[in-house]
């Protein structure tokens, strides 16, 4: 039976945990750990259906089913590997987005950015 682990750190002592893997942006779970190990804050849950190559949104569940902690892990598909950790999609709120569109070249800023061009142009060839 194959055996393939990931980690994932979260608040210690928490007892009863169960852990799933799904495709990121997903609700569908398309592993269950069949257990999970705990020391001092680092989880281990343990997947005994062999976990296919490719990054999955790894969860930590409390007994209760609240997400006690979330984070995309890589497989490679191989018996007895430890999951890497992946990073995290960088996310902008829609007022940074915002921000950075306002800032974005309109007419009125590439004019004035053409005419201070031209007087840095005419000022030069009058030197020489």
């Amino acid at each position: 039976m194959p055996t393939q682990t990931a980690l994932i750190e979260s608040v210690a002592g928490v007892t009863g945990t169960t852990a799933e893997l799904m495709a990121d942006g997903s609700s569908i779970a398309l592993y269950t750990a069949a257990s999970v190990a705990t020391a001092k804050g680092t989880y281990t849950p343990t997947f005994t259906a062999l976990v296919a190559a490719g990054t999955y949104r790894l969860k930590l569940f409390t007994s209760t089913g609240a997400v006690l902690a979330t984070g995309l892990r890589v497989f490679v598909g191989t018996d007895g590997e430890i999951a890497t950790t992946a990073p995290e999609p960088a996310a902008m709120s829609a007022a940074s987005i915002t921000a950075v569109q306002s800032g974005l070249a309109t007419q009125a800023s590439v004019n004035a950015i053409d005419a201070l061009v031209q007087t840095l142009i005419s000022s030069t060839s009058d030197a020489f």
